[in-house]
C-alpha cells in the first residue's frame, strides 16, 4: 500500500492539511500476507490465536488442533512474512501471555506453558540475520472475571502447598527489522508528536489496564493496547499490519489515528463474525476521512 496522498492548499497564505486512509481487510487466513508488496508496512500489530484453549470455530485456525511445536511453527511462518513486508527499521509487536494447563484436561499435573519465552526463542532463532529483539512490555490486566485476564481459584485453598497464583498479566513482545527506518515527511512527522506525560507512561515496562469484556471475540484485547503502541511506532499516514485481527480492534484503532491499515482474519464462533469486524472498524470518530475495503 502506497502512503496516503498528502494535500496542501494554499490559501492566503495558510495551508488546510487533509489526509485520507485505506483500510484492507482480507477474510483469509493470515499465510496469504506473502501476496503483499515486500517493504509496504510500517509497523505490525497483533495477538496470535491461544493454544488448546480458544476453538475459534474454524478447522483451519491455528493453536487449537496443534501440537505446541506445530503451533509456533505455523506462527513462525506467519513472522517470518510480517518481517518480510515490514520496512527496514520498523517494529514487530505482538500480544501474547503465558497459559496454564489444567491438571483434569492435561492428563498430567497442572503447569505453565511460556509461551512468550518459546515465541522470542523461536522468532530469534529463525529470523536472527532479520530482526532485533527490543524487549517486552509487561501488561498487568487489572481485571474482574469477566474481563480477558479475569481467573478463577485454582489448586487447593486456604491450606499450604497446593494453591497457584492468578495469571493476570500478558506480554507485549517488540521487534525491530534490521536497517535504516524510512524518513517520515515532515508535515506527517508534526501531525504524530506524543506529549511528554504520553510518551512518559507509553515508554514504561510495566502498563496497568484493563482488560475488556469478551462479547464479540473471545480474546480481544482493549483499544488502549493497539492506541499506545501505534502512537509509539508508527507516523501519521504510515501503515499498521495485524495478521489475525479478531473483531477489528487494531484497524479500527489505526483508522481513528489516521493511519492506514490491513488486517487479516480468518473467521471465529460468532455467525456474523464479518460483520462484526465491518461495524467495529467504520465505528468511532475518524479523524481523517477513511475508505474500507473487504476482500
Amino acid at each position: 500500500m502506497e502512503k496516503s496522498k498528502l494535500k496542501v492548499i494554499e490559501d492566503n497564505q495558510e495551508e488546510d492539511f487533509y489526509l485520507e486512509t485505506e483500510h484492507r481487510i482480507y477474510f483469509i487466513d493470515a499465510i496469504n500476507i506473502r501476496k503483499l508488496k515486500e517493504k509496504s508496512v510500517h509497523l505490525v500489530v497483533t495477538s496470535p490465536p491461544y493454544w488448546k484453549i480458544k476453538d475459534y470455530g474454524n478447522k483451519e485456525q491455528i493453536g487449537y488442533y496443534d501440537s505446541l511445536n506445530h503451533y509456533l511453527e505455523k506462527l513462525n511462518n506467519i513472522w517470518g512474512e510480517c518481517i518480510r513486508v515490514l520496512y527496514s527499521g520498523c517494529k514487530l509487536c505482538i500480544n501474547i501471555g503465558e497459559q496454564f494447563l489444567r491438571a483434569i484436561k492435561n492428563k498430567r499435573v497442572y503447569q505453565i506453558v511460556p509461551l512468550h519465552s518459546y515465541l522470542i526463542n523461536g522468532i530469534l532463532r529463525e529470523f536472527k540475520d532479520k530482526v532485533v529483539y527490543l524487549g517486552s512490555i509487561n501488561w498487568n490486566k487489572v481485571s474482574t472475571s469477566n474481563t480477558s485476564g479475569g481467573g478463577h481459584v485454582m489448586g487447593s485453598i486456604f491450606y499450604p502447598r497446593n494453591g497457584y497464583f492468578f495469571i493476570n498479566r500478558e506480554y507485549i513482545v517488540i521487534f525491530r527489522k534490521k536497517g535504516k527506518d524510512p524518513k517520515p515527511d515532515p508535515e506527517l512527522k508534526k501531525k504524530s508528536y506524543i506529549p511528554i506525560e504520553d510518551w512518559r507512561e507509553y515508554f514504561k515496562d510495566t502498563w496497568n489496564f484493563p482488560g475488556i469484556t469478551q462479547e464479540e471475540h473471545d480474546a480481544m484485547f482493549p483499544e488502549e493496547l493497539p492506541q499506545r503502541l501505534i502512537k509509539m511506532y508508527s507516523f501519521v499516514g504510515d501503515t499498521v499490519l495485524d495478521p489475525f485481527l479478531g473483531s477489528g480492534t487494531t484497524c479500527k484503532i489505526a483508522s481513528e489515528l489516521g493511519r492506514n491499515s490491513i488486517g487479516y482474519e480468518i473467521g471465529f464462533n460468532r455467525e456474523n463474525w464479518k460483520q462484526i469486524i465491518k461495524e467495529k472498524i467504520e465505528s468511532g470518530i475518524k479523524k481523517y476521512p477513511a475508505k474500507f475495503i473487504y476482500f
